[in-house]
């Protein structure tokens, strides 16, 4: 699926200026969005990205066995089950746009996606998505407020995820410490320290490599 990148509808698309990537999966943010949570393995895992008000972003990932992989539909209705109970929990009325495609896709082959709209007190656009090469199953949650206009912002921001690597190097990008690993090493640990980022990896083999940065020696 040629490193799985989306094409969006809308022309003038915002300045995007923050890249995050994790595990293969990047996509860029607004710089004013900051990494909020990060968690899991390749096979699994989550993050959420904040700005000074609210979480704006939430992007979970997992490798489904079988035709659960490709099952987007099933994976809609379990998300709108939970925004429905939600809903009723706060007492707010829930509005889900079937209809409203975020993204197109265009000859992507062994790639499956769908895209939808919901309402509440607070408003979203959601996007799933399951590729064959990979065999990630990526669902990805854009939060704004209700009076808010966030279509060009989640066209913009969906755009340009992609779901795993191209050339066997997985890109990292996190709280602005980037870096390349080979695709064959897992997460082994992450520690956020008094003014240091350190994290570790292991390839099957046991072999460990080690990447820490001062936060001092930042630069966007």
């Amino acid at each position: 699926c040629e490193g799985t990148r989306f094409v969006s509808r809308s022309r003038a698309l915002p300045n995007l200026q923050r890249t995050v990537a994790c595990h293969g999966i990047s996509f860029q943010v607004p710089s004013d969005w900051s990494l909020a949570a990060i968690s899991g393995q390749p096979d699994s895992g989550y993050l959420r990205l904040d700005d000074d008000y609210m979480p704006r972003l939430e992007v979970k990932w997992g490798r489904p066995a079988g035709a659960a992989l490709h099952d987007l539909l099933a994976l809609k209705r379990r998300y709108v089950s939970s925004l429905q109970r939600a809903a009723r929990k706060s007492r707010a009325k829930l509005i889900v746009e079937d209809k409203a495609q975020v993204l197109d896709r265009k000859g992507r082959k062994a790639k499956n996606f769908l895209s939808f709209r919901w309402q509440t007190s607070q408003q979203g656009y959601t996007f799933a998505s399951s590729c064959g090469v990979c065999g990630r199953q990526i669902l990805a949650q854009f939060y704004a407020s209700a009076d808010t206009e966030l279509s060009g912002l989640a066209e913009a921001v969906f755009s340009t995820l992609r779901d795993h690597s191209l050339d066997g190097w997985d890109d990292w990008s996190v709280y602005d410490f980037r870096f390349k690993v080979p695709a064959d090493f897992s997460l082994l640990s992450q520690n956020l320290l008094l003014g240091r980022l350190e994290f570790a990896f292991i390839r099957p083999n046991q072999q460990e490599l080690r990447l820490a940065r001062g936060f001092d020696d930042r630069h966007d």
